[in-house]
């Protein structure tokens, strides 16, 4: 029946899950390539992880959601790394052979 969902809280606990992606990869960022040169790299950066951050939410937000079984917080956390990674490598596709 649509009023009994298993995963009322899908798309909470799928944007918390992208919130630590971000989180976890400008970390990440910082401690393995030090600071950013300029504020439009910083700009830059954040603005594409949170694009694909959104994105991945979204998507697993409704999968989720429409989903009959109960989803634990592990699978939101891979689900959404796992459509972040597939968005992330389709941006890169889309960028090669293209010319500045």
């Amino acid at each position: 029946m649509p009023g009994n969902r298993v995963n009322v809280y899908a798309f909470t606990r799928s944007f918390a899950a992208a919130g630590a992606l971000i989180l976890v990869h400008v970390i990440s960022l910082l401690i393995f390539a030090g600071p950013p040169a300029s504020a439009h790299g910083v700009g830059h950066l954040l603005g594409r992880d949170i694009g694909i951050a959104v994105i991945a939410a979204l998507v697993i937000g409704f999968v989720a959601r429409r989903s009959r079984t109960a989803w634990g917080w592990g699978r939101y956390v891979l689900f959404v790394f796992l459509v972040a990674l597939g968005v992330s490598v389709s941006l890169v596709l889309g960028q090669i052979g293209k010319t500045q």
